[in-house]
């Protein structure tokens, strides 16, 4: 019995010098407690995304991601109703996305609004080498999304390889039309390899612009040539009703509201 005993005793300790090992070997898996939190699409809110596309070169591409990085440091984190501001940079250099969430449309016009919240802008963006002007920016209201059932379509923390593409329909009334191709690519996208993990659709507020945004779940580090990634393209007949713009982007930087601690927990 005390051999017994020894022997479990023993197996036990190995164990744990092999987790102590694990640890040492893989310190990443020590602090995934404070892992990025992700970036939600949940179509049941009135969520509002901001999109703004800046236009880089391969060259310039680092230096206004910087200029952005400063930039956004503290805007909006403290707003009421801020969810999550996201910064993507373009597989091939050529663009910078930025999407900024909002519990609503109201509370990011009430954020815009705000003077303090201008004056903080402008005051980090004298701190950065680059200004960085963008090409246009779009508020967009979720239409459609793809993901396994019992699931939120999201973007999930940093380096991930997502695609996002903005269709603006020439003509506000073949907005619909090229709406409608949209949502018919997220169930053609599930039968694609790879697929991608979740995929959502969404409609401009004050424009005919219709976005795509695919995460693929991948990270830069594990999918080295994003080639290999089906693109989700509209037909050439509903191209042609449109002004495109798609690229494949890495997340950079996601920035997400702090929760905010219920008083009774304090209290206990």
């Amino acid at each position: 019995m005390l051999k017994g005993f020894s022997r479990q005793f023993n197996a036990l300790v190995l164990l744990f010098v092999l987790f102590l090992s694990v640890l040492m070997g893989f310190p990443n898996m020590a602090r995934a407690d404070k892992a990025v939190s992700p970036v939600l699409f949940d179509p049941s809110t009135k969520a509002v995304n901001v999109a703004t596309l800046y236009e880089t070169t391969p060259t310039t591409q680092t230096e206004a991601l910087s200029s952005l990085m400063k930039s956004s440091k503290s805007l909006y984190k403290k707003a009421t109703g801020f969810n999550s501001f996201s910064i993507f940079k373009s597989e091939d250099g050529t663009r910078v996305l930025t999407l900024a969430q909002w519990q609503s449309p109201e509370s990011y016009q009430a954020a815009i609004a705000t003077p303090a919240k201008g004056a903080e802008s402008a005051k980090e963006e004298k701190k950065s080498k680059v200004t960085v002007t963008p090409l246009k920016t779009v508020v967009f209201e979720i239409d459609k999304t793809q993901a396994p059932e019992g699931v939120i379509p999201a973007i999930n923390g940093n380096a991930t390889l997502v695609q996002f593409s903005d269709m603006v329909a020439k003509a506000p009334e073949d907005q619909p039309k090229v709406l409608a191709a949209a949502a018919e690519l997220l169930t053609t996208a599930t039968q694609t390899y790879p697929a991608p993990r979740s995929a959502v659709v969404m409609k401009g507020v004050d424009s005919t612009d219709v976005a795509l945004l695919a995460d693929w779940g991948y990270s830069s580090a594990e999918l080295t040539d994003t080639s290999k990634l089906p693109k989700l393209n509209l037909s050439d007949e509903v191209a042609a009703l449109t002004d495109s713009d798609m690229h494949v982007y890495e997340v950079v930087k996601v920035i997400t509201a702090k929760a905010k601690k219920d008083k009774n927990e304090k209290e206990e």
